[in-house]
């Protein structure tokens, strides 16, 4: 599997981005989705993961290793800075089932202040481009 760079910036909006798209049914999972991606000043990226990611439930042990490749990846060609990023993703609580739009919630230490840091995982699907993973990082003191 080899990610494709699909990226949003902390809570803006650009017309040449590809924008990530929410799918689901229920108005309850939606608005989870929605706090976990914009609470407070989140900085939200997300990466195209492969055409074949998420038709089944990706595992948590899986979704971390995926978050981790979503929180290391040069964003620099979106006009995204992450350099300041020095996060690790320590856990996931759950699968990532792309036939919900539920949230998963992770950990991530933040190797600058050694501190937890709470990382959200929720599935999307960038038009024109494949599934991938929306990462929706919590900024200190949130």
């Amino acid at each position: 599997m080899v990610p494709t760079a699909a990226a949003t910036g902390p809570r803006r909006h650009d017309r040449r981005s590809p924008r990530a798209r929410f799918g689901g049914s229920h108005d309850y999972e939606y608005s989870e989705a929605r706090w976990a991606t914009f609470n407070g000043d989140n900085e939200v990226v997300a990466l195209g993961m492969g055409g074949v990611y998420g038709m089944e439930p990706v595992p948590a042990e899986q979704l971390m290793t995926d978050v981790q490749t979503a929180l290391d990846f040069d964003y620099r060609d979106e006009g995204i800075d992450t350099s300041g990023w020095d996060l690790t993703a320590k856990e996931c609580e759950g699968e990532l089932d792309f036939e919900r739009l539920a949230p998963v919630q992770c950990t991530a230490e933040d190797a600058a202040t050694s501190q937890s840091r709470t990382v959200w995982a929720l599935p999307g699907a960038f038009f024109g481009q494949e599934p991938g993973l929306i990462v929706s990082v919590e900024t200190a003191g949130n």
